[in-house]
């Protein structure tokens, strides 16, 4: 047998007494522990059983030889520290759970030293006790803390040894014996918990045979992932071996390797996986497939420098931070006094790809109290040096550690470490140039990449000349240029603008007219970014160059850092940005129209006009954004509204604050010249001749966009109105102009689409197709529901007709479209054909003709169908040439091609007016008053 007395026997040979204090701290620790399953109700169990196996364990892994060397204090130790090794891992209800694992060895260790007479023990049993269990996990056991003590009269406690022994001891209790399965199912646990207790429960036992070397795990998987996992179980107790074998071994405890015996069912154990080729990995991440430029290298240590001098400045606020820069034709140095690294920070973070010393645990407890948002993130910076350098030499230090020297011959190779000769913190690193180095203009590179950093930077020649570094962030630096094309590279912009907050500095330049694309430069905290496309901020590209620093990290970027992530944070900047901009843009219009004395109506008007100016259309993120721009262009925005007794300026949430309005129609309107846009809203549209309706004339297109975007704001915000809300879509004409025409019957009725009619219209609305009667829709329409915009589509859908008599393009999608309207059509359509139009009045005095040759009356039917579409879809210009020249073809056919006159002459006093300005735009919305 390979031991014959347990631990405790052992002791109660050799002390009685002493044995007989067992029982009582035994209680008191059963006791205690159960308490561990408060704060970690999903772990693996913390309480006494796990004592009993870690028990357990010592009595197997001790032989008893090496039990005879021990003195009974030394059992009588290990054995209170074997129970108590978790008292750690008891916490209050407040304590954050992480950190409690974390520290739990720590915490037990002044639970001894403050605790100790809870478990009977003297103070200074108590606080070799605690040390023991202190060793259990983390700690590096050669430290001086760990020596051996003296105890007593001259009684010798192997502190290292025993902490030793108990830390492989713990790491073994990995036996189903620790988790039953009754109560893994009773737990059901998920997550990190879920795989400990599988992993649990995998393993049937752990032990030695006759090879007292070898620790023994006994496992059965049923899967590869089973597998993998007690494969990397048996690796981690192996690492922690390493850490203390030597330990054991002083003391006879031979114990040099884990040895997993692994039983698989239902699959074979032949593991196979994704491998990496660190060379390969380390030439990708350097190669020109990530950067767009070989001197990123600058800009990486730049950004680091900044870093380190940020995070100083962050502990030390009179602190004087300074870059500098040396140069000649085989080495570049940069370097900083700033916070500077020891020799775990560089091994830890800089040294390993992908780990980066800034989003690391050390990094956040070391900043819980500063303020500091670092810009590096990624940890690959340093494999970028190699693009331009054949060897890399870092020196650093900080305050109260030895300085360092690392040496990097080549990035294949080893690091290799030597003593630093720095007296102060802070990091210089030399970079001894390759063939491209030695092409690289650092002025130029130093220009392209520290855009706002407030930092000073000096460079040095080589001669000792001595220059201080000036950042260029405005609309003249070097990457707006390829933006304007021609004479704009000589023109200056129309308009600057400054905007200034906590988390953004942005720069507005606006011109005239530049090409639309990529003109929202970017810098993250000083450090240039890229330039992109942020058409989601609604602004006319092609009138504006924006420039924003970060302030704060606000957004994602990729790996390269050489473009931004278009996510939720990105989005969120895009809201500020926007919002910035509004509020700035209201108070200047407020400001501007004081200074001239202009008249309410003028100020309204300008503030539309400045509006769109700026902004295309605007998308809406989420509620929150709906909320701003809702109280924005509802509470602080005015319109002219169109009543029955004239025009007046009123807020939109205020329209129906007249309780003899039960309707409120809004209508865009295309801003065109002031004398125009004046003649619409004073003349044209003096007033309705409906007492309950009013009409808001809407100038600003932004309202407009945000009606049609995926999340939309609707005016249902700015109304107050019943929650059934009714789309009722018609023309601003026919709304003026109601009551004001009379329907007349003619044999040609038959021929016109369904839901038209003839009638005497107006003589200044002569030539045109009025619609007097909405569609109206339930506001519910199913999903995919296109939202067409004008009014003729829908027509010639709901008449049962086909378009122009053949089968659009896209057949099946447009029937089903059809359908969805007509399943929604609450009430249908009225369009009016003016009667008294020249070249309707040529048709009804040829209508026995028309009607009693079907060619020509086929002609008929397709004339007023390309009618609709040549005066109410505006966009389709061609319509208007099918048109005239339909005109042409049938007057020829009945004898009349010399009384043919174009549209545009016979047409009344304000329908060209109406059809240029208002280009057959129906209402957004049409709203009852609840």
């Amino acid at each position: 047998m390979l031991h014959e007395v347990p631990l405790r026997g052992t002791l109660k040979h050799y002390d009685p007494e002493l044995s007989g204090r067992l029982p009582r701290i035994e209680r008191s620790a059963k006791t205690l522990l159960s308490y561990t399953h408060g704060k970690f109700p999903y772990y693996t169990p913390h309480n006494f059983s796990h004592s009993l196996n870690v028990e357990k364990n010592l009595d197997w892994m001790i032989g008893d030889n090496v039990k005879k060397e021990m003195n009974a204090i030394e059992i009588f130790f290990l054995l209170v520290a074997a129970w108590m090794h978790d008292w750690g891992m008891i916490g209050k209800p407040k304590e954050n759970c992480k950190e409690i694992r974390e520290a739990h060895h720590l915490r037990t260790e002044k639970n001894f030293q403050k605790m100790y007479d809870k478990l009977f023990l003297s103070e200074h049993e108590g606080r070799i006790i605690g040390r023991i269990c202190r060793g259990h996990t983390k700690e590096d056991l050669y430290d001086k803390d760990f020596d051996d003590q003296v105890f007593g009269s001259n009684i010798k406690i192997r502190v290292r040894f025993l902490a030793a022994i108990l830390r492989i001891a713990d790491e073994c209790d990995v036996t189903c014996n620790r988790t039953p399965e009754i109560v893994y199912y009773s737990l059901n646990p998920s997550g990190k918990s879920e795989e400990e207790f599988k992993k649990n429960l995998s393993i049937s036992g752990v032990g030695r045979l006759e090879e007292k070397h070898k620790i023994y795990i006994f496992g059965v998987a049923k899967d590869p992932r089973g597998a993998k996992t007690l494969h990397e179980l048996r690796d981690k107790i192996q690492q922690e071996l390493d850490t203390v074998k030597t330990i054991l071994a002083a003391y006879q405890v031979p114990f040099d390797s884990v040895e997993l015996k692994l039983e698989s069912r239902g699959f074979i154990d032949k593991p196979i996986g994704f491998e990496v080729n660190k060379k390969k990995l380390i030439e990708l991440l350097i190669s020109e497939h990530l950067y767009s430029r070989n001197d990123v290298a600058i800009r990486e240590m730049l950004q680091n420098a900044v870093d380190a001098c940020r995070l100083r400045k962050s502990f030390e606020p009179d602190y004087s931070p300074e870059i500098r820069i040396y140069r000649d034709r085989d080495k570049l140095i940069v370097e900083d006094d700033g916070y500077g690294m020891d020799f775990e920070t560089v091994k830890k973070h800089l040294s390993s790809i992908g780990s980066s010393f800034y989003t690391s645990e050390d990094f956040k407890k070391l900043t819980e109290k500063a303020k500091f948002d670092p810009i590096s993130r990624f940890g690959i910076g340093v494999l970028s040096y190699f693009l331009i350098a054949r060897s890399v030499t870092i020196e650093t230090k900080t305050e109260g550690k030895k300085p360092c020297c690392f040496i990097i011959g080549d990035i294949q190779e080893e690091w290799r470490y030597e003593e630093g000769s720095r007296e102060k913190s802070g990091t210089k690193i030399t970079l001894f140039l390759n063939k491209d180095g030695k092409k690289i203009d650092v002025g130029k590179s130093l220009l392209h990449y520290a855009k706002a950093i407030e930092i000073p930077i000096r460079i040095f020649r080589k001669s000792g000349e001595k220059m201080a570094f000036t950042p260029k962030w405005d609309a003249r630096m070097e990457e707006i240029d390829p933006f304007l094309v021609g004479e704009e590279r000589n023109r200056c912009t129309i308009e600057s603008i400054f905007l200034r907050t906590d988390s953004l500095d942005v720069d507005i330049y606006r011109y005239d007219n530049i090409p639309e694309g990529q003109n929202f430069f970017l810098a993250n905290q000083g450090i240039f970014v890229n330039s992109c496309s942020v058409s989601l901020l609604g602004l006319k590209e092609h009138s504006f160059i924006i420039l924003i620093n970060l302030k704060k990290d606000m957004m994602d970027l990729e790996i390269s850092r050489e473009s931004v992530v278009n996510n939720q944070r990105f989005a969120m900047v895009v809201k500020e940005l926007r919002k910035l901009l509004l509020t700035y843009l209201e108070t200047r219009v407020q400001k501007e129209a004081k200074l001239k004395g202009n008249s309410s109506f003028e100020e309204a008007m300008l503030f539309h006009r400045t509006l769109n100016e700026f902004f295309g259309h605007i998308y809406v993120y989420d509620h929150e954004e709906e909320e701003f721009l809702a109280e924005f262009f509802g509470d602080k925005t005015r319109y002219p509204v169109i009543y029955n007794t004239g025009v007046r300026l009123v807020r939109l949430n205020d329209i129906f604050r007249d309780k003899s309005i039960t309707k409120a129609y809004e209508y865009p309107l295309l801003f065109e010249p002031e004398d125009v846009e004046t003649s619409i809203v004073k003349n044209l549209c003096q007033k309705t001749n409906v007492k309950d309706e009013a009409i808001v004339i809407n100038p600003c297109k932004i309202t407009w966009s945000i009606s049609r975007f995926k999340n939309p704001i609707s005016p249902v915000h700015y109304f107050s109105i019943q929650e059934k809300k009714l789309i009722e879509k018609t023309s601003l004409s026919a709304i003026i102009q109601r009551g004001r025409y009379t329907e007349i019957e003619t044999p040609l009725d038959s021929l016109l689409p369904s839901w038209c009619f003839f009638a005497k219209l107006p003589k200044e609305t002569r030539g045109l197709i009025l619609q007097v009667k909405p569609f109206v829709l339930r506001h519910d329409l199913p999903p995919g529901y296109s939202g067409h915009q004008y009014p003729l589509w829908e027509a010639l859908w709901l008449s049962e007709e086909e378009l122009l008599g053949f089968s659009p393009y896209y057949s099946s999608y447009y029937k089903e479209e059809k359908k969805r309207i007509v399943d929604n059509l609450v009430s249908q359509p009225k369009f009016l054909f003016d009667a008294s139009d020249p070249m309707i009045l040529l048709l009804l005095k040829h209508e026995k003709d028309v009607l009693s040759d079907d060619k020509i009356k086929n002609l008929v039917v397709l004339y007023f169908k390309i009618l609709l579409l040549s005066q109410l879809e505006y966009h389709f210009s061609a319509w208007r040439h099918f048109r005239s020249f339909l005109e042409r073809i049938i007057l020829s056919v009945i004898k009349e091609e010399r009384e043919y006159q174009c549209p545009e002459e016979r047409s009344g006093e304000t329908a060209l007016d109406v059809f240029r300005i208002l280009k057959g735009y129906y209402p957004l919305n049409c709203y009852e008053k609840k």
